[in-house]
């Protein structure tokens, strides 16, 4: 087969695939920009507009495992359709929500969708794609997936919500569902369901313990240990309890765990672990608008050609691996992340508004980049017949990765930044008090959930910053860099070793 690898049948299934999950990610792209709107609309209690918050995230994780498995036994075509009508059927609910509450459970039938097409996606892609050369191209196609989402639907929900409103950018939601699901009926062709049948418990507990563990990290980071850490965290425990009796007890446990002895899976997974730890998008984010002055929506026209950059970048790193081999291409791709970030280093106050744009567009390619080929090793790995447990994994091992990135790098980058603070006042001869109050509502500005996510996000007002602390954020990116590029150059010798 030629280099370009995907020929006829391949070529629809995998562009089908691929459209429709980036048709489904305009939910992700655009949550942030309607969620204030949608909580001062309802007017939300605190904790009902916690809830919208972290909802996507809790629904996401615990329909992985399950979505894997369900995947495998009723068929690809099946599945993903049916993921495409939760997902509309979700968009609806919350276009017509009286309240919270309903706009809560629309909110949940939209991310299990969405992530349950995205895990059942890439296991068709990895079941119906073999050969070695169709398998980069594919897995490039795939890798351009979220920047493509993120190209314009921030900037279209910016102008949706100024002109119209939070509704209908939902509606966009709604008519984006029935259309992905248009596509996957015209480009995935019917599969055999698996003839076996059998429990749901086990995936279904997979699922709770990821859930839990990721919530009781990213509780952990943001309000330290107290009831919800400890609800969270008992709640993992027993599903984890719960499972280990499950697979133990029962003879033929839907839960597999057999790619993970294969080809060095589990270390690989690690590897992608590691390179979810530095997220330059949220801290560049924040930069752009407070230091910067920019609105939510300036700042997502400033990103539109990292994003851009990230697409071509997704492209490039499956020809890389075609020519190269996956091993060969992710140790380039990682070791450029690694030197990305580190470009964070040279920003300063003074620094002009087109050098930080030019460091996301570096960052963008190498961090998209390194995702083709981490995916390719991944399904590579996973054995025959465990695509769909490989596929879990992964983004479990995102997720995982995410949470951890979050509580690490922010203590890291907030440290920074107040001891850089402390320091500059006192030099001034000033009280550092004002500067640390403002520095706590800076922080405070930012939910978890926003730390964890990818691209522009609106974020809540605060007080306009004095110079000293425009600086002391700089120092506190510095940190972020210098940590998350000697994190990126492990991880590429770690993919190296796992891939010997």
């Amino acid at each position: 087969m030629s280099r370009s690898a995907l020929q006829g049948a391949q070529r629809t299934l995998v562009l089908g695939v691929c459209v429709a999950a980036a048709l489904l990610l305009s939910e992700a792209a655009s949550f942030t920009f309607v969620l204030p709107r949608m909580v001062e609309d309802f007017q939300a209690s605190d904790a009902q507009a916690s809830l919208l918050r972290q909802i996507p995230n809790v629904g996401a994780l615990l329909i992985m495992f399950l979505a894997g498995v369900v995947g495998v036994r009723w068929g690809g075509r099946r599945t993903l359709l049916l993921s495409a009508m939760v997902f509309s059927v979700g968009s609806l609910i919350i276009m017509v929500a009286p309240g919270a509450a309903v706009a809560t459970v629309g909110v949940l039938g939209v991310n299990i969708g969405r992530t349950a097409l995205f895990v059942i996606g890439l296991a068709l892609i990895s079941t119906s794609v073999t050969d070695t050369n169709a398998r980069a191209a594919a897995f490039g196609a795939f890798g351009a997936i979220l920047p493509v989402a993120y190209l314009l639907m921030p900037v279209l929900a910016g102008a949706l919500i100024d002109s119209i409103g939070w509704r209908a950018v939902v509606a966009t939601w709604f008519v984006l569902g029935v259309l992905a699901a248009i596509i996957i009926r015209q480009t995935v062709p019917t599969t055999r369901s698996a003839k076996t049948r059998g429990e749901l418990i086990t995936p279904t507990l997979a699922g709770v313990v990821l859930a839990a563990a990721v919530q009781a990290i990213t509780t952990l980071s943001s309000a330290g240990f107290g009831l919800n850490f400890g609800i969270e965290l008992a709640v993992g425990v027993a599903a984890m309890v719960g499972l280990a009796v499950a697979m133990r007890r029962l003879p033929k446990p839907s839960l597999s765990l057999v790619s993970l002895r294969h080809g060095g899976l589990l270390l690989i997974l690690v590897v992608l672990l590691l390179t979810q730890f530095a997220n330059l998008w949220f801290y560049m984010n924040l930069a752009l608008q407070y230091v910067y002055g920019l609105t939510s929506l300036d700042t997502a026209l400033i990103l539109i050609p990292s994003q851009i950059v990230a697409v071509l970048a997704a492209a490039y790193a499956g020809r890389l691996v075609q020519r190269m081999g996956i091993s060969a291409a992710g140790v380039i791709f990682m070791a450029g992340l690694g030197v990305s970030l580190l470009l964070s280093l040279v920003l300063t106050v003074g620094s002009a508004l087109w050098i930080p744009a030019v460091v996301m567009m570096v960052y963008s390619f190498f961090v998209t980049g390194s995702g083709v080929p981490l995916t390719n090793a991944i399904m590579d790995a996973s054995g025959a017949g465990q695509e769909g447990s490989a596929s879990a994994f992964r983004n479990a091992a995102n997720s995982v990765g995410s949470a951890l990135g979050v509580a690490l790098m922010t203590a890291i980058v907030f440290a920074s930044m107040s001891t850089s603070l402390t320091d500059r006042a006192t030099a001034a001869g000033a009280s550092p008090n004002d500067a640390q109050t403002a520095l706590a509502e800076l922080r405070a500005s930012a939910s978890a959930e926003d730390l964890a996510a990818k691209y522009a996000i609106p974020l809540e007002e605060v007080s306009e910053i004095d110079s000293s602390i425009k600086g002391a954020y700089f120092d506190g990116m510095a940190a972020h860099g210098l940590v998350g590029g000697l994190v990126s150059f492990g991880a590429a010798g770690l993919f190296y070793f796992a891939r010997r």
